[in-house]
């Protein structure tokens, strides 16, 4: 399949949830109130969130690589996660190029702050719609689970550069860059695979960043 793109949101994010995500004290002042809330209106009127996804063949398993379509990537927990695997679903999410140069026109430091979590907000928001998406389309009998390259010792960063070659001109379907470091450009932006685990594995369980605001389960402690 090749790389498959879609901008989110079919539906308008609501304004009200984005507040909320900047988690404001409840007895925050009018004034912050009336700022927060223009700031997510001209945030919205910009955003256009994205993801990129393709479908890879599982070509080859060792004990501490697989490859996938021609591409190998070293990472021993991903061999085991991948046993009885036979495609998988490289993607990159990303807040939007057009978010984050809005940002950074911004010199207030609480707008943005403000702004970050925005742009944090816009970035799940089009993660969540692309794995409801490959769910539903790709394997609606199966449990959808996910590997981030970076998140574990185990698939280190510098294994991104892998990961994009499998998905082709990241930058120019998305804006995404990759800087020499192997951090991406936005920031907000997230990258990994999805495959069908039948032990519902969830990467949460084994990051220990315990206050990730992106954290979908506890921590249980690292992988073997």
């Amino acid at each position: 399949m090749e790389p498959f793109i879609f901008h989110a949101l079919p539906e308008k994010e609501s304004g009200d949830r984005i507040l909320a995500s900047l988690h404001l004290p409840q007895d925050a002042d009018p004034e912050d109130l009336a700022q927060a809330s223009a700031l997510i209106q001209s945030a919205a009127a910009l955003a256009d969130p994205k993801a990129l996804f393709c479908t890879a063949q599982v070509q080859e398993h060792g004990d501490d690589y697989v490859v996938l379509d021609g591409v190998r990537i070293d990472c021993a927990l991903m061999a085991k996660n991948l046993r009885g695997v036979y495609r998988v679903f490289p993607y990159v999410c990303t807040c939007g190029r057009e978010l984050e140069d809005w940002s950074l026109t911004l010199s207030d430091p609480l707008l943005a702050y403000w702004a970050d979590a925005v742009k944090l907000y816009y970035v799940g928001a089009v993660q969540r719609q692309l794995f409801q998406y490959v769910w539903e389309h790709e394997m609606p009998a199966g449990h959808l689970s996910h590997m981030n390259p970076g998140s574990l010792p185990q698939w280190p960063l510098t294994q991104q550069r892998a990961l994009f070659s499998l998905l082709g001109d990241v930058t120019g379907a998305t804006g995404v860059e990759l800087t020499e470091s192997c951090l991406m450009i936005p920031a907000k932006s997230t990258s990994g695979i999805l495959f069908d685990s039948n032990t519902d594995y969830n990467n949460c369980r084994f990051c220990t960043m315990e206050n990730c605001p992106g954290r979908s389960a506890p921590f249980t402690g690292l992988p073997d």
